[in-house]
């Protein structure tokens, strides 16, 4: 996926010179200080600088996604998570409180497995149990399991996934059968080796998409509230350009003061 750098919206560059750890700046319409200032500050609890990020190499969202949300929704959340992963888990849950923001055709979720077998040694059978509910239900199916093992206390994958199976109304012999299929243990390994190639390092890691080939890399899970505010942000496409010399000390300061409170 080649994203273009150019003619985005200026709360969408100060994200992606943020979270690129660089500072770039492309052409807009003017913003004066006071607002500079206040997106820059709403912001910077969201993002994180990070380096070695290659979000050249997101797959665009397509059909082979089973998304929670329409698929012609402006904003998509590209999320590689962990089955086994506790701040998954919460971050799951705050995800459920955009649920207004999805029915409404705002954003649109995608769900893509990273699991972390070396601390997590259930979460690849887990996730491809998952691919498993949406190959034999869908998107429906793929979700309501997803929403089971997180909300589910600490159980072994196998009684999991039993459980997780009768409770969604999939069939457990099929499920079974299907959980030995060598194309959906290598549709899990495929998004694993995506998110390391993309740079990511723990999960959640989250891929903002949005209009003028927005990708903004997100690192960890978030709080709703913030999230809502900067894709209320972006959707407002209040285009201005900005200047280096001008803000650049304001997001260091903005950043520094961000990381300093958490």
């Amino acid at each position: 996926m080649e994203n273009k750098s150019y003619a985005v919206p200026v709360i969408v560059t100060i994200a992606i010179i943020i979270l690129a750890g660089a500072f770039f700046f492309y052409q807009g319409p003017s913003i004066d200080n006071g607002q500079t200032a206040s997106i820059i500050q709403s912001l910077a609890p969201l993002l994180q600088p990070a380096e070695d990020v290659n979000m050249d190499s997101l797959r665009a969202v397509s059909g082979d996604d089973l998304l929670r949300g329409e698929a012609a929704a402006p904003i998509k959340l590209v999320i590689y998570s962990d089955l086994e992963c506790p701040a998954c888990a919460w971050f799951h849950d705050q995800l459920g409180q955009m649920s207004d923001y999805i029915k409404e055709g705002k954003v649109a979720v995608a769900f893509r497995h990273f699991p972390l077998d070396s601390i997590h040694p259930s979460a690849r059978k887990l996730a491809v149990a998952a691919e498993c509910a949406g190959k034999l239900g869908g998107s429906e199916k793929f979700w309501q399991f997803i929403d089971f093992v997180f909300a589910a206390p600490d159980k072994s994958a196998e009684s999991l996934v039993a459980d997780a199976t009768e409770a969604i109304g999939l069939d457990i012999e099929t499920m079974t059968s299907c959980q030995a299929e060598k194309e959906i243990s290598d549709a899990v390994e495929s998004e694993y080796q995506e998110a390391t190639g993309l740079g990511a390092q723990g999960t959640p890691f989250i891929a903002v998409v949005g209009p003028d080939d927005l990708v903004m890399p997100i690192f960890g899970g978030r709080e709703a509230k913030d999230l809502k505010q900067a894709i209320d942000m972006i959707l407002a496409d209040e285009a201005e350009p900005i200047v280096e010399t001008e803000i650049e000390t304001e997001i260091e300061e903005a950043v520094a003061t961000s990381s300093a409170t958490e």
